[in-house]
């Protein structure tokens, strides 16, 4: 009986252990700003994005943070199932459809990558519906050569947005070194492309359209 209860209070602490289990991103969004990532996961256009996401083999985490005047940071943390492609052309490939996917709907106004050893890291502006807008991304191949990316955008002044966008970290330690490679994945049937295009254009949506802001307020209020 004492052994047993031992076992059982083994096993609550690893289970807590688990679901204490610090994630591989973190991003500090700006003082006072409210969290309205559930409702922004109820909306039907995520919901859509997760089906495309889900036929890719990927997932996702969701984020969204907004001020009282209308001011908005969106993360979105995805990851897709090992490909048959080698690192760069899979992170590469990530990385243009994701640029793709933010321009389909918003005017680029500039746009800027970087290679770390592990990850390959972009600067964007966008401006789309009157509205400018930045984003950063990272993507990299994690230990079981899974495809692991990360965009945040932030509409809103530089005062607030530049710390926010520049807090934002994913855990290199946790991925494998990028193959060298000068090939860029940019076909629709790529599922690398095709998941980050996902991310570019849901983001796009997220962080300009000023519709969902009322929906997301509908929604708690």
């Amino acid at each position: 009986m004492h052994r047993a209860r031992v076992m059982g209070l083994c096993l609550v602490a690893f289970v807590a252990s688990a679901a204490a289990e610090p994630k591989p991103w973190t991003i500090s969004p700006p003082a006072g700003w409210a969290d309205h990532s559930p409702a922004a996961n109820a909306v039907t256009t995520v919901d859509a994005m997760k089906a495309k996401m889900a036929e890719v083999g990927g997932s996702y985490e969701l984020g969204l943070w907004e001020d009282d005047a209308g001011s908005r940071l969106t993360v979105l943390y995805m990851n897709v199932p090992a490909g048959a492609e080698t690192g760069g052309a899979r992170v590469r490939g990530w990385e243009a459809g994701a640029r793709g996917g933010v321009n389909k709907d918003a005017v680029e106004i500039s746009y800027k990558t970087q290679a770390t050893e592990r990850l390959l890291v972009a600067h964007q502006e966008n401006e789309g519906n009157g509205v400018k807008f930045r984003s950063v991304r990272m993507a990299g191949l994690d230990k079981a050569n899974a495809l692991v990316g990360i965009q945040a955008s932030c509409a809103g002044s530089e005062a607030v947005c530049g710390p926010a966008l520049a807090s934002l970290r994913l855990d290199d330690a946790l991925f494998r070194p990028l193959a060298s490679s000068s090939t860029e994945s940019r076909s629709s049937k790529d599922p690398a492309y095709e998941a980050g295009y996902i991310v570019g254009v849901l983001l796009a949506i997220l962080g300009v359209v000023a519709l969902l802001g009322k929906l997301t307020r509908r929604r708690i209020e």
